[in-house]
């Protein structure tokens, strides 16, 4: 099965001079959870002996059921947990090595965007102060500052620069997303990871955030993690395709090559079940 020419809005191949931006390796995560009725904890594997790399300026698209480990593996790759084994190289540095204070300046430069943008913004804040939230707590800029520079944001995600004022629950589903995002680039990191930003989404909008996020992703060089379990949606805006099972990253390929020469049974069953591309623009644009 082959994606034609719809697989990436960024083809060009990734080069094995290149130096990735994030890299796991042997990366394990486990966590402990009381049982409700006898109090006894229990150990649970959200993923194991993970090995995964992401390119500068690319986007990968981290696809698996539900349960399988995806947005454990996210907050890690954030720095928002810790793995309890295994390495995360950041641009060469080995980040897992550092202490808690020496994470603070790095997570700047990785941020999430949630599924829920509802419950991911404080809906007594304005636009303005969501926004400028990341900023207070880098403590960087002045006030004025950080209403320029929300004005500018809101602008650069579709939104009006003159909706400062308004509050989350003014905005639609769709243009509240987009504030998450606007929220996202205020520290102008360099990895943003999308765990399911779009599946809340009617399919329009679904498709009009994918392309916000690929031009966003041109003008300022950004690289993508995108956390899904839909690879029909994603098969056109991701460079590689790294396939999640049982807590593995069992497949890693360039989407073209995975759409051509899925190896893993879990991965040929994802492709099997996905309809032809012709199907798929039907549904999504009539």
């Amino acid at each position: 099965m082959s994606t034609g020419n719809h697989h990436s809005l960024n083809s060009t191949p990734v080069l094995n001079t290149v130096q990735p931006l994030i890299h796991a390796e042997g990366l394990g995560k486990q966590y402990f959870r009381r049982q409700s009725f006898s109090g006894r904890r229990l150990l649970v594997q959200a993923f194991e002996n993970v090995n995964l790399r992401i390119f500068p300026a690319k986007t990968l698209a981290l696809i698996g059921e539900s349960g399988a480990g995806k947005s454990a593996l996210g907050r890690c790759l954030a720095f928002l947990e810790r793995p309890t084994r295994g390495n995360i190289w950041f641009e060469g540095r080995n980040v897992t090595e550092l202490k808690k204070n020496d994470l603070f300046p790095l997570r700047r430069r990785v941020q999430l965007v949630f599924q829920d943008p509802t419950s991911a913004l404080n809906p007594q804040m304005t636009a303005e102060e969501i926004i400028a939230e990341p900023l207070t707590i880098q403590r960087e800029g002045t006030r004025s500052e950080w209403r320029e520079q929300a004005v500018q944001l809101l602008e650069q995600v579709g939104l009006p620069g003159s909706w400062l004022r308004k509050r989350p629950l003014e905005f639609s589903g769709g243009q509240r997303q987009r504030l998450a995002i606007a929220r996202a680039l205020a520290l102008e990191p360099m990895l943003l990871i999308a765990d399911e930003a779009w599946s809340g989404l009617d399919l329009l909008n679904q498709e009009l955030i994918l392309k916000l996020f690929a031009r966003l992703q041109a003008a300022r060089a950004l690289t993508y993690l995108y956390i899904s379990h839909d690879l029909q949606l994603l098969s056109r805006y991701s460079d590689q395709v790294a396939v999640m099972y049982h807590g593995q990253i069992v497949e890693q390929k360039e989407t073209a090559d995975l759409f051509a020469h899925p190896e893993h049974p879990y991965t040929r069953d994802l492709l099997a079940a996905m309809p032809p591309i012709e199907s798929i623009y039907r549904e999504r644009f009539g």
